[in-house]
């Protein structure tokens, strides 16, 4: 690190562009020059919700897996319960991934519509 820096993550030296000049750029501005997360805000929150719904599914998959191994390794049977606990992740995962899509567009509808004050009238 140079000089006044205090960031060890994003280098605060100068960065070169494509011919080799110094910019005078800290990497991080660097980065915000392709994209600007002020503009796509609504991209990157539906970025988000797609992750979160496809690890969610993973995740409910993958413990359900890890059951049902464990299971079958305890009871000395061959694939009965990892197939079983499978579908129930499966299902499970489908729940919980609707269950958050319901939510997610319950606060789209909220925001769209008339503003609640809480005052009964």
């Amino acid at each position: 690190m140079t000089g006044g820096c205090k960031s060890a993550f994003f280098g605060c030296e100068s960065v070169e562009d494509r011919k080799g000049n110094r910019t005078g750029r800290s990497q991080y501005a660097y980065v915000n020059m392709f994209f600007d997360f002020k503009k796509n805000r609504a991209w990157a929150e539906n970025l988000t919700i797609v992750m979160q719904l496809g690890l969610t599914m993973a995740g409910c998959i993958a413990f359900c897996l890890y059951v049902g191994y464990q299971i079958d390794k305890w009871l000395g049977t061959k694939g009965i319960f990892i197939s079983i606990f499978i579908l129930f992740g499966i299902i499970g995962g489908g729940v919980v991934v609707y269950r958050q899509v319901l939510e997610v567009f319950e606060e789209k509808t909220k925001g769209d519509g008339d503003q609640d004050d809480g005052s009964e009238k």
